[in-house]
């Protein structure tokens, strides 16, 4: 059993520490622990600083290269640490993605210190951290986790043989999972198309010879119980089983299976099944020992296969939150249920059980159906400017290779979120100020403006079960009085839908769980989902997060109220719990949930300040190119994607503009908006302040969508003489590849500077995964790439320099 558990650092800031203690790990004795940490990146590296260890805990922040070379550090790692007098190991994540979520699991021979998982976003902080010099101190408290036993059960079912009912075909996947998520992939999935083989064989009275048995094992998360019991009730049968097939690596779509054995006649026996699943193109044979509860009956001689798909993914979300029923695809799920009974059926429906004499592999030609990689020439362009060439060079490739990255991580480690309205955000601007004075900016100043501020916010499904919901409330919502409002659910995909069913509405909270079809067309029902469900007497919106991929994560962001209309409590709630309302409401489940909110931005200002530095033109002071981003980020992560690149940048580009000596005819203007989280705040001051200038801002750069690999910039301007000049500069950026230009007018803070006249560009970058990390927790510097934040920077710098030393304004 698992019991309570909580970590945080302390210092050099407090931060809470998202963990998972790891199975049969120790307590904490019922105290907390308290200590300084040390980080390693190999059992080597723990080995050649032992000395460092004594009362300290060591963090593992290994580098992933897969889960079997990497898992050893979460099985081994309080082992190895305690050796050398630690008082507990933090275990960064076995996973290659992760969105602030630790992953848990097993973990052997664990000696009397505590041992969890910790997010790789953690893992990653600590080592920046200590490798600055600085102290990190945590706290950490578990009970006992894995204490006792108890009985459990393998849930076994068959379709019995007319011919052979003495020998099987098994098909299992296993039923238990970690006290994470729902356990839908690891392995939910895996369990039931097994049972869900034999049900489709009975619905359509298929009689197979030999015996189909499913087998959804108990216990395998803590150590193979359930299998390992099942081999030594059922030794004497073993040799009667003619195949063990597993599904334990998701089920997504599939496209063949491993197989274990090792005997010609039987692999080619194998590969012809595989062939007649050719119409669902499920045709793949991989000779392999894999799967992991079956691995006890192939190591008795059974024939052992794993079933194969395309789960790329699937360490995103293995032993987290993010495990849920979200991850889960029906038409995926039918393939896989179909591959699953037809391949049972088949091996259950030979004349003799498959060969088990051992021989030669399998000796497939699967090179051939590898993809090659595209291999693009790049045709250098002849009259390169000098100056960009400097550029490009200078910070990809010289001195200021890293410094980027350095600094935005520096940064956000030592503020994290910055919400606006709070005392954090502004002691972060009092940071940047002093920095750009010392990087010898000019006029450095901030320019003060009126911003909200946010209160706390918990909510929770009280029935039909309890359980937690991760929240985030709207920008603007309104509170909840000081009160804990509870109601009912009515889940709608669409405000459509919702008008239908405006009677079922008056005194509950409104869900909606929309299908997301991009940004632009779900927002909506973020932005006005409140107001919408106020028009017919709803207490709450619970508005699913406006994203393309969760794992278990809000992302907040803005709403409005419409005139008129009462305004109710909004709140964006995860993927997961948005789709768990959705199936509970279609199987006539009533839901209940609980709402705290204090008011989020309702009645109280505060002062916030843009943050603006300049590189003097030489020939024309008064004019100006401006870069920017924001400062500001929701609280959540440590807002490094949104907006601390963009920001970071902006500011960077004239730092690397001045460093190089280069003197741009008109001025450089780099201005970090405050309060673009809460309405575009900052921008808006600015424009009104600076009003009587714009017609003298050449153009007004933006960079508020990643700062992943770039591709070019985009353009507001419809003059064709501009458009020209712009896609001229851009050609100057071949050798890094960002020569793509596009027309149009996006752009967030930027737009109130484009309403005016002013020609618009924002960065275009490969920003696929954005939005998955968008307004959440997962938002940190473990999203960002130091030689991507270097080409940025790089485009950044060179744009807006060639801009500025134009003879010039650009055309309007």
């Amino acid at each position: 059993r698992r019991g309570r558990e909580w970590a945080q650092m302390i210092s050099p800031r407090l931060k809470p520490l998202n963990i998972l203690g790891l199975g049969y790990s120790v307590s904490t004795n019922g105290k907390v622990l308290t200590g300084e940490v040390v980080v390693v990146k190999t059992f080597e590296e723990l080995k050649a600083r032992a000395n460092e260890v004594p009362g300290k805990f060591v963090v593992y922040n290994f580098v992933y290269e897969s889960y079997a070379k990497t898992a050893k550090y979460r099985r081994e790692g309080a082992n190895e640490a305690a050796k050398y007098g630690a008082i507990g190991a933090l275990i960064r994540s076995v996973t290659p993605f992760s969105i602030d979520s630790p992953h848990t699991a097993y973990a052997e021979n664990v000696p009397k210190i505590p041992a969890v998982s910790i997010t790789v976003e953690d893992a990653e902080l600590f080592d920046r951290i200590t490798q600055r010099g600085e102290t990190v101190k945590v706290s950490l408290y578990m009970e006992a986790h894995m204490e006792g036993t108890g009985m459990s059960r393998n849930t076994i079912s068959e379709v019995t043989g007319y011919k052979y009912p003495d020998e099987a075909v098994i098909v299992s996947g296993h039923l238990d999972s970690w006290d994470v998520g729902q356990g839908a992939m690891d392995d939910g999935g895996g369990a039931f198309i097994s049972w869900r083989a034999l049900s489709v064989l009975k619905k359509l009275g298929l009689q197979p010879k030999r015996t189909v048995r499913s087998i959804l094992w108990t216990g395998e998360e803590m150590g193979f119980f359930g299998v390992k019991d099942y081999v030594k009730k059922h030794s004497n049968e073993l040799h009667k089983i003619s195949i063990a097939l597993e599904s334990d690596e998701g089920t997504f779509t599939p496209y063949g299976l491993t197989y274990s054995g090792t005997n010609p006649a039987g692999q080619c026996i194998v590969n012809s099944v595989l062939k007649l699943l050719a119409p669902i193109n499920t045709t793949h044979m991989n000779p392999a020992t894999e799967g992991p509860d079956i691995e006890f009956l192939i190591e008795k001689g059974v024939p052992g296969a794993h079933l194969e798909t395309h789960n790329e993914k699937y360490f995103m979300f293995h032993h987290t939150n993010g495990d849920t029923m979200t991850v889960e695809d029906p038409y995926q799920l039918d393939l896989c249920t179909a591959h699953y009974a037809a391949t049972a059926y088949a091996f259950a429906s030979l004349e003799n059980m498959l060969p088990r004499v051992n021989s030669v592999l399998f000796n497939g030609n699967q090179c051939d159906s590898v993809p090659g990689f595209d291999t693009k020439i790049r045709q250098r362009i002849a009259n390169i400017s000098t100056d960009i060439q400097k550029i490009i060079d200078f910070v990809v490739k010289g001195d200021d290779k890293g410094v980027t990255y350095n600094e935005l991580a520096k940064f956000v480690d030592q503020f994290g979120s910055r919400l606006v309205g709070t005392e954090n955000l502004e002691n972060a601007i009092d940071y940047m100020l002093d920095l750009l004075k010392a990087q010898g900016h000019d006029n450095v100043h901030g320019e003060p403006c009126q911003v909200p501020t946010r209160g706390k916010e918990w909510a929770q499904m009280v029935s039909p079960r309890a359980k937690p919901l991760n929240i985030l409330g709207l920008g603007y919502s309104v509170g909840t009085d000081g009160q804990v409002l509870t109601g009912e659910i009515v889940v709608v995909k669409t405000f459509e839908e919702l008008a239908n069913r405006s009677q079922e509405v008056k005194g509950k909270f409104v869900v909606y769980n929309y299908d997301f079809k991009g940004y632009g067309e779900s927002v909506k029902y973020r932005g006005s989902g409140a107001s919408e469900a106020a028009k017919y007497g709803a207490i709450g919106a619970l508005v699913r997060s406006v994203t393309p991929f969760s794992i278990n994560s809000p992302h907040t962001g803005m709403q409005s109220y419409k005139s008129g209309v009462p305004k109710i409590p909004a709140v964006s709630i995860t993927v997961e719990d948005a789709e768990l309302f959705g199936r509970l409401a279609a199987r006539g489940v009533k839901v209940n949930v609980s709402l705290y909110m204090e008011a989020s931005m309702a009645d109280r200002e505060g002062t916030s300040r843009n943050t603006v530095s300049e590189i003097t033109g030489t020939d024309k002071p008064n004019e100006v190119v401006l870069v920017s981003g924001h400062l500001d980020s929701w609280d959540v992560g440590q807002g490094a994607m949104d907006d601390g690149g963009g920001a970071f940048i902006s500011w960077r580009a004239l730092s690397v503009i001045k460093k190089l000596g280069l003197k741009p005819k008109r001025t450089m203007r780099s201005v970090l908006w405050t309060g673009e989280e809460m309405g575009l705040i900052g921008v808006q001051a600015y424009a009104k302040q600076h009003a009587g200038e714009l017609n003298r801002m050449s153009i007004a750069m933006e960079s508020d969508i990643g700062t992943f690999t770039p591709l070019g910039i985009t353009f507001s301007g419809t003059n064709s003489t501009a458009q020209c000049i712009v896609n001229e500069v851009l050609k100057s950026l071949n050798p890094i590849n960002a020569t793509k230009l596009t027309l149009n007018e996006e752009g967030s803070d930027i737009d109130y500077l484009m309403a005016a006249g002013v020609p618009g560009s924002s960065l275009d970058n490969a920003h696929e995964t954005y939005f998955y990390y968008h307004h959440s927790n997962g938002d940190t510097m473990t999203v960002e790439d130091s030689h991507q934040l270097d080409l940025c920077t790089a485009v950044w710098a060179a744009t807006s320099y060639a801009f500025a030393a134009l003879d010039d304004l650009l055309p309007r």
